[in-house]
């Protein structure tokens, strides 16, 4: 693990093999005195409402996270405005 400073603009995106709600991914987004910033997961809210990017045994997974610093979110000229599975209609 490393120590971001507050203001730090950091992406990590990729397919981390585990659901945002595995162990792995709430070590790296959970708030921890007395570092000042964690990544904030992009995908929890698309995972909570049951969006996934693969299914196995019926059950969806959505190993693919877009992680991000906070120092985006106090970024006045760039904006993190959300994140998306792709899901074309047909």
């Amino acid at each position: 693990m490393f120590r971001l400073e507050e203001n730090s603009k950091v992406i990590s995106m990729g397919d981390y093999n585990d659901n945002p709600t595995n162990k792995s991914m709430k070590l790296l987004t959970k708030k921890r005195n007395p570092y000042p910033a964690n990544f904030i997961n992009q995908m929890s809210p698309l995972f909570k409402k049951g969006i996934g990017s693969l299914a196995f045994n019926d059950q969806w997974f959505l190993f693919d996270q877009f992680l991000t610093s906070p120092g985006w979110e106090n970024n006045l000229n760039l904006k993190i405005i959300g994140a998306m599975v792709f899901n074309p209609f047909f």
